[in-house]
């Protein structure tokens, strides 16, 4: 395999003459990420009809998906590279959004084979069904009821990632569903949701061989009932993560016994200060999960003390990986035993994606995380802050974000060393 960069707009006649003659038909993938003037497409055109159209004769994977958003000037190229070996496609985001379906119907003609298919139509409607061999489709943008559908004749279909752009129950016309989707190759679904048509139907979905679901719907409240019905049909389920803005009650309801890998973002914390208890209701729900990530919600939280793991760990007795944000306001080890959580034996990776501490708990901390966390071999600090002052909210309102600053390489790296020194010091009382 090699691979070669060429700026088209510098190949002269004589270049693209040897290019055509002695390379084209080795390309195999291809990459456009700039447009090419119209007199540059005219000269290639011209010359790939001179020697047979060969060079697009032998791409299986053609890339313009980083192509500007203003050009439409690369039409011509996409048509002038599309052939019957193609397997792989994406497509740029097109200004003139009228060009799609157009370019959609030309695929479908000249590259059958597809079977990997990437489109950005913010405001079209695209009918899909043509696809017969379609594994792989990445969509964003508008999606009627009648295109998701009309999916399901994809038979073929093994992942599949939807991102509505806007909400269409208000421009769309509703349609009684009389078909169920079946997608019964399809074992990843990616969505993010904005109309209750689509949720609708995705929750009506038989998706008899669904792995990996990653559900996001932050603008509203999502049909909790229906959610947990559709994914606990889901039998192989074991990757799950949710984007939501729902109360922890009804996250615990979407419980799922074959979960292994579980990522949270909840924006409803958003509004509030967290809780000792905020996530004690995981371990039950999802007693098989090994991998756990609190996500944004966690982040953006005003607060997320210490006395979170506290309540969190001794629900997820079989936890191997964890990886959340903290924003520790005070710590002592004298607190820790009011708690009396027992260590975590089962994890053997932590990840906090966001730390921040005032300076004189820095020391404590550590020793408390290596206490808890005696057979953690990987621990990752990704952002160390010091918090500085925190800003009081005004009466009846929300805290406000502390004023803080990035803690140093060298602070993070000596955080991370007592970490592992304040493990090794508690060994020998564990041996004991």
């Amino acid at each position: 395999a090699w691979k070669l960069m060429l700026d088209l707009e510098e190949m002269t006649q004589e270049r693209w003459t040897f290019f055509l003659q002695n390379y084209s038909n080795r390309v195999r993938s291809l990459e456009v990420d700039f447009p090419l003037h119209l007199d540059s497409l005219a000269l290639l055109k011209k010359l790939s009809e001179t020697f047979g159209g060969r060079l697009g004769s032998g791409i299986s994977t053609l890339d313009a998906t980083h192509l500007e958003y203003r050009d439409n000037h690369s039409t011509p190229l996409i048509d002038l590279l599309l052939g019957p070996n193609l397997r792989e496609i994406g497509l740029p985001n097109y200004a003139n959004t009228l060009l799609v379906p157009i370019l959609i119907a030309e695929i479908k003609r000249r590259a059958p084979h597809v079977i990997k298919l990437t489109v950005m139509s913010i405001d079209r409607s695209i009918d899909y069904s043509g696809f017969s061999r379609l594994r792989t489709l990445s969509h964003v943008g508008i999606i009627s009821p009648s295109d998701y559908l009309a999916l399901s004749n994809c038979q073929y279909l093994q992942i599949l990632r939807v991102e509505e752009w806007a909400d269409q129950s208000l421009t769309s016309t509703w349609l009684p569903i009389t078909t169920i989707p079946i997608f019964p190759s399809l074992h990843e679904l990616r969505v993010h949701v904005y109309s209750t048509q689509l949720e609708d139907l995705i929750f009506r979905s038989i998706t008899p061989c669904l792995q990996t679901v990653a559900f996001r719907c932050f603008n509203r409240q999502l049909d909790v009932l229906a959610f947990s019905l559709f994914f606990h049909r889901c039998t192989f389920l074991n990757d799950l993560v949710i984007e939501l803005n729902l109360p922890r009650e009804e996250l615990a309801k979407m419980g799922h016994g074959n979960v292994r890998r579980l990522r949270i973002d909840n924006w409803e914390y958003m509004s509030r200060d967290s809780q000792d208890d905020e996530f004690n209701w995981i371990g039950p729900s999802y007693p098989e999960v090994r991998e756990l990530t609190l996500g944004c919600g966690a982040h953006y939280r005003k607060r997320s003390e210490w006395g979170i793991l506290a309540s969190l760990l001794p629900t997820c007795n079989k936890l191997e990986k964890l990886s959340l944000h903290l924003h520790i306001s005070t710590f002592t080890l004298s607190d820790v035993t009011s708690f009396n959580t027992p260590p975590l034996l089962s994890l053997t990776t932590l990840r906090l994606q966001t730390l921040q501490i005032g300076t004189t708990f820095v020391d404590e901390f550590a020793q408390y995380l290596a206490m808890t966390f005696p057979n953690v071999s990987t621990f990752e600090v990704n952002k160390f802050y010091e918090t500085l002052i925190t800003i009081e909210p005004p009466e009846g309102g929300i805290q406000g974000n502390p004023q803080c600053r990035l803690f140093s390489e060298e602070e993070k790296e000596l955080f991370i060393g007592n970490f592992h020194k304040y493990q090794k010091a508690e060994m020998p009382s564990r041996m004991d």
